[in-house]
């Protein structure tokens, strides 16, 4: 149906101008000084800099996982199914599109309904389960994965921390499921039996949502939207801004932290050769979340898409980092209140403000404990996060701070909690999602699946740097579409896996 719809844009009049248009506007781009800076300070950074050189190589730990006899004879004890592509059945299509469409339709609900709103995760969940049991019905097998070992090691390490600090059984758990609940989305996105064409339109099927929620909040700015009292408090007011957009999603820097990912995954799409109307998709929606972040004003947000879009310059296409650099500034030129709010981030009245109560009070209380747990925490579920404040946490309590509800910082949290082989085992898990997009993005011939490598890197360094400044692994809208994108790029590199194992079968035959 999308391609359907798809190829009737494609030929319309109005998109064959509009391609014309962007290849003149491409070629004038590429041939600008601009671009050939920026092509000297990308080839600078792949020949030179040690960080990238350890990050964008092809993973390595995923191969071994894959040839254990351990693993292997685990395996056997399943119907083995071949690898390759299979049809899905309607109950594992609709499982897969009711993940896909879970942002914009539970948080709608939400604001109308809001006791469905707490079934939506075990709905979630019995997606997940109806899937894996269709799958072990066609035969499954264990596919290893690049994320498969970090997050195994996270596992063990928030178990021993339960374990030393004599955690109960049920907050783990709880704590557990805050950090890796949409893993279960992961490994059914890259494991599932679909083919290679129902992954296809569930991408484009995650774009054209976005447009839509891009477009929302530039709606809510010209509409002048009633923002709560909460976020535009007195020094915002102070700088001019009465509106902050929440989307559908009633807060601004959760709305802005889902618009990120998107934003790099319109950009990435934008800069390959896919079909005329998808790259006029992709180019709507870039302008429509552009946008829509800006009118978020989260500085947060804007140092992320930053950290983006230096990652698409850096690794696909030059031109288009100079060309959403002068978009951005653009933008900022035209509403001079972003740069007023982010500038007043660094402020000595804002630090001042956030040390009486705000994000920099809640991190400084945090340090003490942090210090008394370096290695394994105090426990998952049991500082800075919404299980800790459910209930009721005697730890936070005993550190002065019983009505925080969030530390603020995922890093910080994650820290508290797991201690810093934690943190390390999270960081590994996020570079291993950089290391395995960027392997897809190299070897991959194929542009869309490119373009969803490129945007997957770029969106998870943003969000690694959104990290410091908002608990995001527990922000459910925010980090479904970064497991989604991690488990279809999963799923593209395990082909290109098998693709060079058949050939090197072929050299030795």
């Amino acid at each position: 149906m999308i391609g359907a719809l798809g190829r009737l844009i494609e030929e319309s009049t109005i998109v064959q101008m509009l391609e014309t248009a962007l290849s003149r506007l491409a070629d004038a781009v590429g041939d600008s000084a601009a671009a050939k800076v920026a092509g000297r300070i990308q080839d600078a950074c792949r020949r030179s800099l040690v960080l990238p050189a350890l990050v964008f190589t092809p993973p390595s730990w995923a191969h071994w996982t894959d040839s254990s006899r351990l693993i292997g004879a685990l395996a056997q004890r399943f119907k083995l199914r071949p690898e390759g592509d299979q049809n899905g059945t309607l109950p594992v299509k609709i499982a897969i599109w009711f993940l896909v469409l879970f942002v914009p339709i539970s948080l709608y609900v939400a604001v109308y309904l809001p006791a469905v709103t707490l079934l939506s995760d075990g709905v979630l969940l019995a997606a997940a389960v109806i899937l894996l049991i269709e799958t072990k019905a066609k035969g499954w097998a264990f596919r290893a994965t690049p994320l498969d070992l970090p997050i195994a090691v996270f596992i063990l390490v928030a178990l021993v921390s339960a374990v030393l600090n004599g955690e109960s059984a049920k907050i783990w758990v709880l704590g557990m499921r805050a950090y890796l609940e949409f893993a279960v989305l992961y490994y059914v996105v890259s494991a599932a039996p679909l083919t290679a064409g129902d992954r296809r339109q569930i991408f484009q099927a995650l774009l054209l949502w976005g447009v839509l929620m891009a477009f929302i909040g530039v709606a809510q700015h010209f509409l002048h939207i009633a923002t709560p009292a909460a976020w535009t408090e007195a020094i915002s007011a102070a700088q001019g801004i009465t509106t902050r957009v929440p989307g559908t999603m009633g807060n601004p820097n959760t709305y802005a932290g889902y618009l990120v990912l998107l934003v790099a995954m319109f950009a990435a799409v934008a800069s390959e050769k896919v079909p005329l109307w998808l790259r006029t998709l992709a180019i709507a929606g870039l302008l429509l979340g552009l946008g829509a972040t800006l009118f978020t004003y989260s500085r947060e947000a804007l140092l992320a898409l930053a950290g983006a879009g230096l990652v698409i310059g850096l690794v696909g296409d030059r031109r288009l980092l100079v060309a959403v650099v002068g978009l951005g500034l653009l933008a900022m030129l035209a509403d001079p209140k972003v740069i007023q709010h982010l500038a007043f981030g660094f402020s000595s009245t804002y630090s001042q403000v956030s040390l009486s109560y705000g994000r920099l009070y809640f991190w400084l209380k945090s340090l003490p404990l942090i210090a008394a747990h370096p290695l394994f925490g105090v426990g998952p579920g049991l500082f800075g996060g919404s299980v800790a404040y459910d209930f009721h946490s005697l730890i936070e309590l005993r550190y002065g701070l019983e009505s925080m509800s969030t530390v603020d910082s995922q890093w910080i949290q994650l820290a508290a909690e797991t201690g810093i082989l934690g943190v390390l085992a999270i960081l590994w898990l996020l570079i291993g999602m950089i290391k395995m997009a960027v392997t897809v993005f190299q070897r991959d011939a194929d542009p869309l699946w490119r373009a969803l490598a490129l945007g997957t890197a770029a969106g998870t360094v943003g969000f690694m740097i959104q990290a410091v400044f908002a608990g995001l692994l527990e922000v459910h809208q925010v980090v479904l579409v970064l497991w989604l994108a991690a488990g279809l790029t999963a799923w593209r590199w395990r082909q290109q896996e098998m693709a060079q194992k058949a050939q090197k079968a072929q050299r030795r035959a």
